[in-house]
Formats: C-alpha cells, structure tokens, sequence
C-alpha cells in the first residue's frame, strides 16, 4: 500500500485534529475585517486564539508537556523522491497529543506525520482507506485528536547535518505502569504502508 504524502493544512487535517500553522493563521487573521496588527504586547505581537484543541476525557486532569527528541529518518534528496516505512500505527484512547516542532527551520519541510481514522465497524482497528499522510514545516505542530490512530513521528531532513528534531508533546497521560494500554494502543503491519514523498517544493 503506497500513499503519497501532501503538504499540511488546516482544512486537509481537520477530519484527524487540529494544526498549529502560525504563516498559514497570519494569513487568514489578516483578511479578517477589523484586523489590527500586532494586537499583543503593547503592539510587539499578533495573538491568534485557540488555533489547536486540547481533549482529555482520562482521568487525568494535568497535562504533561514530554520532549521528544526524533531522530531523522530520510535526508531529503534533491532531485528524486523516496518512500518511508510505516511499520505501525497507534492511537491515544482518552487524549489528543500535541507535537510542536522546537528550533527547525520555517521554510524546510522538517517532518510527516500520517494518520488514520478509526474503522467504523471496529473500533480498535485503524481504517486504512482514510490513511494520509503530510508533510509539515519546521514551525508547522499537530494536534492528534482523541482516538485518532497515526504513526510515530517521521523526521526528515533537508541537510545531512540534521540529525534530530525536537518536539515539546503534549498530553494527558494516565499515571498507571500496570495498564500502559490506558495511555497508547499498538497495530504492527508484516505488509506495512509505504508513504511516498516526492520532490520537496522550494516555493512550499
């Protein structure tokens, strides 16, 4: 099963969380009527409201905010395409997770994230007809919402100097060693989804 990634956006992700696109905000506040520009801080910031939902229907009512450090799977080539293995997907049952990209580059296609909408007819299995997958900018974070099933994080990089991106993750996790089950859910493939990611856009 191949599956061609796409560049993130609000509206293409909507149906599996939310997104945190600052350009992409920016861009749409300022076609608002009324918009003033930089309307924080005594005039030195533009804030843009709720651009990602937080769920949690655990019993854990503090969210913890973990570091992922990735390390990078694929350096971009720069004139072909490549495929990347995506041996297992997860899901998180009672929270979202958060992934927001520390210290990467805004221009460069820094990683891919690909999700999966639970089967209808199953619960705890993934549909893999909804199967996508994006690729997002360093200042681009997702937000997996509630029960949606989707892939360890792919890092990439335009560079073989990068070896790693960091990520601040957020989520409620449930405090219980004995049932890990309550925090994460596991689907390992033997004929595991191939993402095909072609030739990075300078103009993205």
């Amino acid at each position: 099963m191949y599956i061609t990634a796409e560049y993130i956006s609000t509206t293409l992700f909507s149906p599996y969380g939310s997104i945190i696109s600052p350009d992409e905000e920016v861009e749409r506040l300022a076609t608002k009527r009324g918009y003033v520009e930089n309307n924080a801080n005594q005039g030195t910031a533009i804030k843009i409201s709720s651009v990602s939902t937080i769920q949690n229907i655990s019993t854990s009512h503090v969210p913890n905010i973990n570091i992922f450090r990735c390390f990078v799977k694929e350096t971009i080539p720069k004139t072909e395409g490549f495929s990347v293995v995506v041996p297992v997907l997860e899901k998180h049952p009672n929270t979202s997770q958060t992934f927001i990209p520390i210290g990467s580059c805004r221009n460069d296609v820094s990683h891919v994230v690909v999700v999966a909408l639970p089967d209808p007819h199953n619960n705890d299995e993934p549909d893999l007809c909804t199967l996508r997958a994006f690729l997002c900018k360093g200042n681009q974070g997702v937000t997996y919402g509630v029960g949606v099933w989707h892939a360890p994080m792919i890092t990439l990089a335009m560079t073989s100097d990068t070896k790693f991106v960091d990520f601040a993750v957020v989520i409620y996790e449930v405090q219980d060693k004995d049932h890990p089950e309550l925090n994460c859910i596991e689907r390992y493939y033997r004929d595991p989804p191939q993402i095909v990611i072609n030739k990075v856009g300078e103009d993205y």
